[in-house]
């Protein structure tokens, strides 16, 4: 009787890819499957989303730090207990100025984008599993 299993490296390949897929970008493990044409597509796809995301967190970023440079050097630097007093808040204000800060993606846009996100990154798990069962089913066992 032989005993039927993958070699190492093929489980191996498969492990990379999951995780590729799962902490680097959707569907990343798919070029260690040698799928690149299908891990293309799924960056194509994450760059779509995650493009806008970026340049939306970026122009708000850079509002929030002029309107804190222009806060700070509001106070007189002779103040001291003023300007600490601000220091210490700006954690929290800073927090506040980011969700009423307009920038490039409305707050609904943002969900949307955050949830489509969120979907390719499920669905880039779940195509690289199918992949890996898949070549796992024709690829030749060790005996």
């Amino acid at each position: 009787m032989h005993s039927h299993h993958l070699t190492s490296a093929s489980k191996s390949d498969d492990r990379k890819a999951l995780c590729l897929s799962a902490l680097v970008f959707p569907g990343a493990g798919l070029f260690v499957l040698h799928k690149k044409n299908w891990g293309l597509t799924w960056l194509v796809a994450t760059l779509a989303f995650l493009i806008p995301l970026l340049a939306d967190t970026i122009i708000r970023a850079k509002t929030v730090s002029d309107q804190l440079a222009q806060k700070l050097l509001a106070e007189p630097a002779a103040d001291i207990p003023a300007l600490l007093a601000q220091i210490t808040s700006l954690p929290s204000w800073i927090r506040q100025q980011l969700t009423v800060v307009e920038g490039l993606l409305s707050s609904t846009q943002q969900t949307v984008v955050y949830g489509a996100l969120l979907a390719l990154w499920l669905a880039g798990l779940i195509v690289t599993l199918w992949v890996t069962r898949q070549s796992r089913s024709t690829q030749p066992r060790a005996e």
